[in-house]
């Protein structure tokens, strides 16, 4: 597998993240990435959606809710993103929220466009096997 490809996760722990899922741990990884492209897409949209409402306590639970998501597939850097976002929710901050958010905007599109290609190219090392 190319982990190389995925330069928005920590190597260290999707190694370690292999080893835990044991045998077709690529193929269950792929699985997981797939689920979080879907959960992530509706909580990331809500985000957005709730700062032009300025509804702090929806931005609070969904950015918690994708930190959570996005440390358990090693995506530390956007998860410690979403953390500062929910802070700030939490203090009303709307300044630094909206900052936060256009930064997590342009992470999250490149962690799923790397995500993206990952699954894509993994999908393509299947087909080149059974061909």
């Amino acid at each position: 597998m190319m982990l190389h490809e995925l330069i928005s996760l920590d190597r260290n722990s999707v190694e370690n993240m292999y080893v835990i899922l044991g045998e077709n741990s690529e193929y269950k990884f792929i699985k997981i990435l797939k689920i979080y492209i879907e959960e992530s897409f509706y909580l990331f949209n809500n985000i957005i959606l709730s700062v032009g409402k300025k509804d702090f306590k929806s931005i609070s639970r969904s950015s918690h809710a994708l930190c959570s998501i996005s440390s358990s597939i090693a995506a530390i850097d956007f998860s410690k993103l979403c953390y500062r976002i929910e802070k700030f929710s939490y203090q009303k901050n709307l300044n630094k929220v909206n900052s936060e958010v256009l930064i997590a905007s342009l992470q999250y599109n490149k962690l799923i466009l790397e995500i993206e290609n990952f699954i894509k190219s993994y999908e393509d090392s299947l087909r080149k096997i059974k061909t």
